[in-house]
């Protein structure tokens, strides 16, 4: 039966295992795979805008973005108790 699922419980495993008929999988599976081959060539960064600042300048902006990214979630962590 198409779509048709059995769930089997696992005594290993906190979730059940699915079984589904390979062609449903394939069903499920092909449209996901066509949009990521899709996308895969569909942006490219390198030569997409134009500045006029340099590569150094955009490497140091960049990394002051991600220091301060990382100080943002690291005092979120912070009043997690963590």
């Amino acid at each position: 039966m198409p779509g048709c699922v059995e769930y089997i419980s696992h005594r290993d495993l906190e979730e059940d295992i699915a079984m589904t008929p390979r062609s449903h999988l394939r069903f499920l599976e092909d449209p996901l795979l066509a949009l990521r081959a899709r996308a895969a060539g569909a942006f490219r960064l390198s030569g997409s805008m134009a500045s006029e600042r340099s590569d150094a300048d955009l490497d140091r902006d960049f990394d002051a973005l991600r220091t301060e990214a990382k100080a943002g979630a690291e005092a979120k962590r912070g009043g997690l108790g963590a």
